[in-house]
């Protein structure tokens, strides 16, 4: 599957900041490919890669669209499903996980169900509608993957204005790559219609 135009130069220019900044945001619109963006990113990132988002539509979709690019089904975590992290040593763990953020603060006793995941095994964190990264529960889990220094750390929003106003840079040290909606229109990528 080739990317778009547009999603090539977010792939290409985020992938860049990542390097240089260590983390950084993409915004899009709805409907122009988020999620075949950072599903690209994992193919071309070499490691690991974990996937954060906080609703099952979204991880599901998540899923589906790394297995179609990267050709590699992720594990997920999510309520009963598991990822095989421990079995056989970590020779059965998945080249990337999508997990929900509520499930990886789920408690058990003193640990946090995402304790279970090694910081040191991935490479590249992706935080899905990151307008919500600045929330506890992604700030707990982004600490604990920033555990590996050399963790890149990506979010992708269509909306990255907070009601609250609590500023995304405090997550994400640079912008990748930002691709308006009236660009998209006018790239064809999405229909304005006036009823």
């Amino acid at each position: 599957m080739k990317p778009r135009p547009h999603q090539e130069e977010a792939v290409t220019t985020t992938l860049q900041k990542l390097q240089e900044h260590g983390s950084s945001l993409i915004v899009m619109p709805t409907g122009t490919g988020k999620t075949f963006v950072f599903s690209e990113m994992i193919r071309r990132t070499p490691g690991r890669a974990m996937v954060v988002a906080h609703r099952e539509e979204l991880i599901e979709q998540a899923a589906r669209t790394i297995e179609r690019v990267t050709g590699e089904r992720p594990s997920i975590e999510m309520a009963e499903q598991k990822s095989r992290e421990n079995l056989g040593f970590g020779l059965f763990a998945n080249n990337s996980v999508v997990a929900s953020v509520q499930t990886l603060n789920a408690k058990r006793g003193r640990n946090y169900r995402m304790d279970k995941f090694n910081p040191n095994d991935f490479s590249l964190l992706i935080i899905d509608e990151a307008h919500h990264a600045v929330a506890n529960t992604y700030q707990r889990v982004i600490k604990h993957f920033q555990k590996n220094t050399d963790l890149m750390v990506c979010g992708v929003s269509a909306t990255p204005d907070r009601q609250d106003k609590l500023a995304l840079g405090q997550v994400f040290n640079s912008v990748g790559y930002q691709y308006e909606i009236f660009q998209a229109i006018q790239d064809g990528w999405l229909l304005f219609q006036i009823k």
